[in-house]
């Protein structure tokens, strides 16, 4: 997680690398879920 969008362009050219292509780059704000082992 971090508070400032990612460089879109290094993280294309630091997974271009590995052989992989990337398509697209999606974010979206992180939102806490709720979880309990007791559910009702």
């Amino acid at each position: 997680m971090m508070e400032e969008k990612p460089d879109e362009k290094a993280l294309t050219e630091a997974v271009s690398v590995t052989g992989y292509t990337v398509r697209s780059v999606k974010t979206e704000p992180f939102e806490k879920k709720k979880f309990s082992v007791f559910r009702k």
